[in-house]
C-alpha cells in the first residue's frame, strides 16, 4: 500500500462563514478585464455546439420534469359519440334514428408504493444534473478559451491592445 499524504484544509476560512460561491456562480466577464478575451469567450459560448446541445438537454429535462409532476394529479376525460342508424326493412317505412352518447371519466392513481414520489425526485435530480453539466461545460470552455488566449499573447501572436492583431514571427 501507498500512504497518501493528508492535507489539513480548513472547512471555513473565517469562523462561522461558509463561502459556497464557485467560479460557475460568478459572472465570467467580471473575471477578465480584457475586452478581446471577453468577446472571444462570448463567441465561444454562443457558437459551441456542445454548449447548445447542453442547453437543449436542460430544456428537455425541464419539460420531462413537468410531465412527471403532472402524473400526481387526477385525470379527467370525456368522450362524445354521435351516430345515426337507418332502418330500411322490407315492407316497413324507412326510418332514421340518431344515437348520442357521452362518457366521462375521472381517475387518480394512489401512490401506495411511492413510485410517483420517487419519479418526481428522479426527474428533479436529472434536471439538476443537466444544469450542473452545462455549468461545468461552460466553465471548461471559458477556461480553455482564456488559456489559449493568454498562451497566444505570451507567444507574441496577439496584442493585448483593444483589438487583437497577429504579429509576424521574427526570422
Amino acid at each position: 500500500g501507498r500512504n497518501k499524504e493528508r492535507r489539513n484544509i480548513p472547512d471555513e476560512i473565517i469562523a462561522g462563514e461558509n463561502d459556497t460561491l464557485t467560479i460557475a456562480d460568478m459572472s465570467w466577464w467580471e473575471l477578465y478585464s480584457d475586452s478581446t478575451l471577453s468577446k472571444l469567450i462570448k463567441k465561444t459560448l454562443r457558437n459551441n455546439r456542445n454548449m447548445q446541445a447542453a442547453e437543449a438537454h436542460i430544456k428537455q429535462m425541464e419539460e420531462l420534469y413537468r410531465v412527471s409532476k403532472a402524473s400526481r394529479w387526477p385525470t379527467i376525460g370525456a368522450q362524445l359519440f354521435a351516430d345515426h342508424e337507418t332502418n330500411d326493412y322490407y315492407g316497413e317505412k324507412f326510418s332514421k334514428s340518431p344515437e348520442f352518447s357521452l362518457k366521462a371519466s375521472l381517475g387518480w392513481e394512489i401512490d401506495l408504493w411511492g413510485s410517483l414520489r420517487w419519479g418526481k425526485r428522479k426527474g428533479a435530480a436529472e434536471y439538476l444534473a443537466s444544469v450542473e453539466a452545462a455549468r461545468a461545460m461552460q466553465m471548461t470552455l471559458i477556461a480553455e478559451t482564456a488559456i489559449a488566449y493568454f498562451e497566444l499573447v505570451a507567444l507574441g501572436w496577439l496584442s493585448t491592445r483593444r483589438h487583437a492583431t497577429p504579429r509576424s514571427p521574427a526570422r
